[in-house]
């Protein structure tokens, strides 16, 4: 797998998830321009969510029923602010 390769393939997916997707589609486009530069770093992060944690608190908190929401809390706690 090359780095053009990944490029040339996110940019194919891309297309189809904005068809499949509709209205505001911007954040895709930052999601698929961070995938490709993880991709295709010369280094990655041990933990691949761990570029994301500032972009994800920017949306804010998700509805506090889910798991997924105990967990991020829990995470930024124990991460403290990253700024």
């Amino acid at each position: 797998m090359t780095a053009e390769l990944v490029r040339e393939l996110s940019a194919q997916e891309l297309v189809k998830v904005k068809e499949a997707v509709g209205g505001n589609t911007k954040p895709y486009d930052r999601a698929a321009q961070i995938f490709e530069e993880m991709s295709t770093s010369e280094t990655f992060t041990d933990f691949l969510t761990l570029p994301l944690y500032k972009e994800i608190w920017v949306l804010g908190p998700l509805p506090p029923a889910t798991q997924y929401t105990r967990i991020m809390h829990a995470m930024k706690e124990r991460l403290g602010s990253q700024d």
